[in-house]
């Protein structure tokens, strides 16, 4: 009701026909079984696939009518790996791997292998505190493995090459590989140049390059600028070709791009003229204000400047406004008030006028 394959490094166990369902009964711990999609099948290897004794052992199989004890023999087998050619380059001189700019050398190495089985395999090469690890996807090949490393002096290393399988590993082989120091070319064949700023640091990167490794230069300046933008809340500013409002008192912003970083921080301004009194004294405007800045008013055709807090002006009809411009640092913070008393100030000026002019007749005994 079942058939026995033998295909060399492992066994195939089917039923036949429909009568032909089979189940294994009993499992030897140097065996590795699996069952096939079908559930109809098994395929049975050594556990280990380096063997290096040979032995018979026996599995039980049952049909719906049948119980078997089936022979297996476990013959000698080693897998081959053959080193074809290495190399490993180490820089020592702050050279970085074109595959890897966190790593100082590169292994190459060039390996046939042949590991007949039919179960997942993973290919480990160790050396130093590094392994790697290949998934092997045929019993059989050639390939070539490009590993970029970090590696600290030129002494000979010991290459270590192992199978993976189900949480065991098999050591195979090793090897001696001996490094090759590589230094910073004279004549590269490629330069590099790049800048970036980062807030008061200009840093200018050279890269070296030939064909596996990089060479990084870097030279580093004091880059001023002003860090502090001051401005009338509601206003907008302009930073490295960013618009900003002024929303608060103080806000710090980041701008930040591809090699290029650095940090401001905006002053809001609010009005920093508080006006207290606007009255007409006489032919006079008389205005009264606080302020902590140095400060110009304007009203009409008259200006008063300086750190002062009143000014008075001669009335003006032809005018109701009154311009205060804020010195605050090199910023100009304008603030403009309307009076709101306009006719009266043409009505009084019109009377002070006509009072001046009838003094003036009576004194010349006109009236």
């Amino acid at each position: 009701p079942f058939q026995i394959l033998n295909q060399g490094y492992s066994y195939k166990i089917c039923g036949k026909g429909n009568q032909g369902y089979v189940t294994l009964m009993q499992q030897q711990s140097e065996l590795y079984i699996s069952k096939s999609s079908d559930e109809n099948c098994y395929s049975i290897e050594p556990k280990n696939i380096i063997v290096n004794e040979e032995k018979n052992v026996s599995i039980k199989l049952s049909s719906p009518f049948y119980l078997y004890e089936v022979p297996i023999s476990i013959e000698l087998r080693k897998p081959s790996i053959e080193l074809l050619s290495k190399s490993l380059l180490v820089s020592l001189d702050g050279g970085r791997t074109n595959l890897d700019n966190s790593k100082n050398a590169l292994l190459t190495l060039k390996i046939s292998y042949n590991i007949p089985t039919d179960r997942k395999i993973n290919l480990l090469i160790s050396i130093d505190n590094d392994t790697i690890r290949i998934p092997l996807q045929k019993n059989s090949d050639i390939i070539e493995i490009e590993k970029p490393l970090n590696l600290y002096n030129l002494d000979e290393k010991i290459l270590k090459f192992s199978i993976e399988h189900e949480n065991i590993i098999e050591q195979l082989k090793e090897y001696l590989i001996k490094p090759e120091e590589v230094k910073k070319p004279k004549y590269p064949e490629k330069n590099e140049t790049f800048n970036e700023i980062n807030d008061l640091e200009c840093i200018s990167k050279t890269v070296y390059k030939d064909k596996k490794f990089s060479w990084l230069a870097l030279h580093t300046s004091i880059c001023d600028y002003n860090g502090i933008y001051v401005g009338k809340i509601g206003d907008t500013v302009s930073i490295d070709g960013k618009t900003f409002k002024i929303n608060n008192n103080y806000e710090e912003i980041e701008i930040a791009r591809d090699g290029y970083t650095r940090h401001y921080i905006l002053i809001g301004i609010s009005d920093p003229v508080k006006v207290k009194d606007i009255r007409i004294v006489k032919d006079s405007l008389h205005i009264e204000f606080d302020t902590r800045y140095p400060i110009e008013v304007q009203y009409g055709f008259h200006a008063c400047r300086g750190y002062i807090n009143s000014c008075d002006f001669p009335l003006d009809p032809i005018t109701c406004d009154i311009v205060f411009k804020s010195y605050v640092g090199n910023l100009l913070v304008k603030t403009e008030l309307k009076i709101g008393e306009c006719p009266s100030i043409y009505l009084r000026k019109a009377i002070l006028n006509a009072n001046e002019l009838k003094k003036h007749f009576e004194n010349l005994g006109v009236l």
